[in-house]
């Protein structure tokens, strides 16, 4: 890799076993866009930075899909990606184009509490409140969100010099969403960087055998991926615009289906 990076393979005996990784400090707060995955089947690349000459910790997660309640989720995650997909799935006025009711929605939202500390909403479990329960399992089978991963590896880390880190407040890789960690034959080809120049023209480019179709949503304009018929890679020539903070590619297992955010850039001036 490029000075500083620092990454290992994994030959998984399982394909269907998930695996997600995370960059923290000692005291267990989460490094924002400092870890990476690339995955192709059974193998799995994985890729960690760290923003200066502290020491981090190193989390390799592994999981298998199973029905219950996702108790903690990254407050990226929850608000940008779960709390709008779940207010989605209520249409107000129109309760038969709705695939909750207000109530569960209520449920839902009263269900998690943000911990800014430690980077987190987590869920506020209550074995007895079996309403709220059903409507937090309901909501999250909806948005098909992963279940929740153990950890298999942790190791430290710390640049070597003469490296000092890519930076404070560096987003090192882009953000991810859950749907993204459960694709086990999607990978994002390029560009592999956490923020984006405004003005600038980008090739966004995905390799995918989970999904057929891939969209950038620009204040309601579509902006397609089209295959590149030499690579089979979808790819998408995008100007960043300068009114907009973040790029989110979505996707979709056909061109009619329902689109989930699964890799989100920040833009910078």
């Amino acid at each position: 890799m490029e000075e500083g990076g620092f990454s290992f393979d994994l030959l998984l005996s399982k394909s269907e076993v998930m695996v997600s990784s995370a960059l923290r400090t000692p005291q267990q707060r989460n490094i924002d866009a400092a870890a990476w995955e690339d995955r192709s089947g059974s193998a799995v690349t994985l890729e960690f930075d760290v923003p200066d000459l502290s020491e981090y910790k190193g989390h390799v997660f592994a999981r298998w899909d199973e029905e219950k309640i996702e108790d903690r989720v990254d407050i990226g995650t929850y608000e940008r990606d779960w709390l709008p997909r779940a207010e989605a799935l209520f249409v107000k006025g129109k309760p038969k184009e709705s695939q909750i009711t207000e109530k569960e929605l209520e449920y839902f939202k009263a269900s998690f509490f943000k911990v800014p500390d430690n980077g987190f909403y987590y869920y506020a479990e209550d074995q007895f409140d079996t309403p709220r329960n059903s409507a937090a399992l309901k909501i999250q089978k909806l948005l098909e969100v992963p279940q929740t991963s153990e950890s298999v590896l942790d190791f430290n880390l710390r640049a070597a010099p003469p490296y000092q880190g890519f930076g404070a407040g560096t987003l090192k890789y882009p953000h991810t969403f859950g749907t993204y960690s459960g694709l086990t034959n999607t990978r994002l080809i390029s560009p592999k960087t956490g923020a984006l120049k405004a003005g600038t023209t980008e090739t966004l480019v995905m390799s995918s055998t989970d999904y057929g179709s891939f969209a950038v949503i620009i204040d309601d304009q579509w902006n397609f991926f089209t295959k590149n018929p030499k690579t089979g890679f979808f790819e998408l020539s995008l100007t960043i615009p300068p009114d907009v903070s973040a790029i989110t590619i979505s996707g979709s297992p056909g061109k009619t289906g329902t689109y989930r955010g699964l890799i989100q850039y920040r833009v910078r001036p």
